[in-house]
């Protein structure tokens, strides 16, 4: 089982935003337009052919920005370990007419074994691409983007405040279990019950403190005059015609590429 505090540590966003490729220069908004476009790509696609490619593309292009692929696994475990799971229900609960197999009287039918592939493929797909555009985009620069394309500010002030706070909670989190440790909260000698009683209790204690800074910031907030008006993110630069035109031909190749995976399943 991995340390806690290594889990934390995968957690921190900005820790490769550090390098200077084309890729990190490029304008955030282009970064965000792309990454929404090709999202919206992966889960229109009705084969797991062109989003398993992506996936393959996006591990070969993070290697080659700089980021280890290690990193780059180890933020997949989570969205991994939720896509198995809705990979094993897909697959015993959807039906169809051929069955390939039954397991413990349970029918495995062709077709749910080819949606949960395909979600499957979707969701790693996709987190990937998310993968990229956080560590290669500053998270100050994605809520001016988010801001120059209009979403209402209630949502860039929230997720600023979410992402900050994801942080300090996190250290606090590792603070709180090495102090448990300390204290042999998580001795072999304990059984796995009282393993699993002492993390509850690690976690409660966790949202309480979450739930009381969070109080407290807000009234800090408030005193400080902050307004749902208020400017809490910089101004975006102009965009240069050839970000706008890399902009258009990442969109173009979106859709292109669904058109690409209908015309595969007419072959």
């Amino acid at each position: 089982m991995r340390d806690f505090s290594e889990l934390i540590g995968d957690l921190d966003f900005e820790r490769l935003v550090v390098d200077e490729t084309a890729l990190h220069r490029l304008d955030p908004r282009i970064k965000l337009l792309g990454a929404i476009g090709l999202i919206f790509a992966v889960v229109s696609m009705i084969h797991p052919g062109i989003p398993l490619l992506i996936f393959l593309l996006t591990l070969i292009v993070s290697v080659a920005i700089g980021i280890p692929l290690n990193t780059t696994l180890k933020r997949l475990i989570a969205p991994l370990t939720i896509a198995i799971v809705v990979f094993i229900v897909v697959l015993f609960t959807y039906g169809g007419e051929e069955i390939l197999t039954v397991f413990h009287g349970i029918s495995i039918h062709r077709e749910g074994l080819n949606l949960g592939v395909l979600i499957f493929v979707r969701l790693v797909a996709s987190i990937s691409i998310l993968n990229i555009f956080i560590a290669t985009t500053p998270i100050q620069d994605t809520l001016s983007a988010m801001k120059w394309f209009r979403v209402p500010p209630i949502f860039v002030d929230l997720m600023g405040m979410m992402i900050r706070y994801v942080h300090l909670l996190s250290k606090e989190g590792v603070r709180m279990h090495r102090a448990q440790q300390a204290r042999c909260g998580f001795s072999d000698r304990l059984s796995y019950l009282a393993k699993m009683r002492n993390i509850g209790l690690l976690g409660g204690a966790l949202l309480l403190r979450a739930f009381s800074r969070g109080e407290c910031v807000y009234l800090a907030m408030l005193s400080r005059g902050y307004r749902a008006d208020s400017r809490i993110v910089k101004k975006s630069r102009p965009i240069s015609l050839k970000e706008i035109l890399l902009g258009s031909f990442i969109i173009l190749s979106s859709f292109l590429l669904v058109i690409l995976d209908r015309m595969i399943g007419e072959i």
